[in-house]
């Protein structure tokens, strides 16, 4: 199972469905958010009706230092996110996530050195609360490392799934 940003699915499926999952591998995904964020996050949802979704996407791109090759693809995604529903449903399910406690599980959760304390801090969590999880930072990367890096991406995938040493390139999160 990959969950990449809102990770929440990859790591509630393990907890909901532990036989059909073997392993976990998430990517600036969130641990849960607390009350306070969620709060913070759904007051602001009504200002995504003052947005232009591509206006909105193509400053994201800039941030995340996106390849010109796929911004097209970022530009959909992020179109069919960008509104307050999708804020809702997204907050309501962080704040309702239940870490998985399967020990068989292995989970493998990374972020991008250039990640929010934010992400960090909840691939720490994983670490330190699932008995079989690791945390690693790429280096030289943001929240989207994927489109930044995806040779990278697909090695590490490839690495993960088939039970091989991943790359040095990632470095343990402390």
């Amino acid at each position: 199972m990959i969950g990449s940003s809102f990770g929440s699915v990859g790591l509630a499926l393990p907890h909901q469905a532990a036989h059909r999952v073997e392993s976990v591998l998430t990517s600036g995904g969130s641990a849960g958010v607390g009350s306070g964020l969620a709060w913070l996050s759904l007051a602001n949802a009504g200002l995504y009706r003052f947005f232009v979704p591509d206006r909105l996407a193509e400053l994201s791109a800039q941030q995340f230092g996106i390849p010109a090759t796929y911004r097209a693809r970022l530009h959909r995604d992020l179109a069919d996110s960008i509104s307050a529903e999708f804020n809702r449903r997204v907050t309501g399910a962080t704040v309702d996530l239940t870490l998985p406690t399967r020990a068989g599980t292995p989970l493998l959760a990374r972020v991008g050195s250039k990640e929010t304390w934010f992400a960090k801090q909840a691939a720490r969590t994983l670490a330190r609360r699932l008995p079989n999880a690791q945390a690693l930072e790429v280096p030289g990367a943001g929240h989207v490392w994927n489109l930044q890096h995806p040779e990278l991406f697909s090695a590490t995938v490839r690495a993960w799934v088939r039970r091989q040493p991943l790359s040095a390139r990632l470095r343990n999160l402390r």
